[in-house]
């Protein structure tokens, strides 16, 4: 099993060349697939521990409600205009939290929007 301690990069042949060993030692495609398998089950492991600390990070820090801005307080943060604004909501780029008397944002879900606006000159 040493030989899986070296990287190794694989080209068209190296990939064909492994083929044909596994279908030559079919024991070898098992050990590869249970390999595989513990590979899959720790990457989902990590996935979910992950989506348990952003959720846990989420609770224990809400977003602060004097962060949110209106629509007009977004259009001119971003410096954009209506028809961009409507074009963004409806493109999903940004995500308004719908709430009686108009559209309410946080400001930290407009952080990539504001870095596209620094990125084109607008700010």
């Amino acid at each position: 099993m040493a030989f899986f301690a070296t990287p190794v990069k694989l080209d068209k042949w190296a990939v064909s060349g492994f083929f044909c060993i596994i279908h030559l030692f079919p024991n070898l495609k098992s050990l590869f697939m249970n390999k595989i398998d513990a590979l899959l089950d720790i990457l989902y492991k990590i996935y979910a521990i992950l989506k348990y600390l952003q959720l846990r990070d989420a609770v224990d820090n809400p977003p602060d409600e004097s962060l949110q801005m209106t629509r007009q307080q977004v259009k001119d943060y971003l410096k954009i205009s209506e028809s961009t604004y409507k074009r963004k909501v409806r493109q999903g780029a940004l995500t308004p939290v719908k709430m009686p008397g108009g559209d309410r944002f946080y400001k930290y879900q407009l952080e990539d929007e504001l870095k596209e606006s620094v990125r084109r000159g607008r700010i």
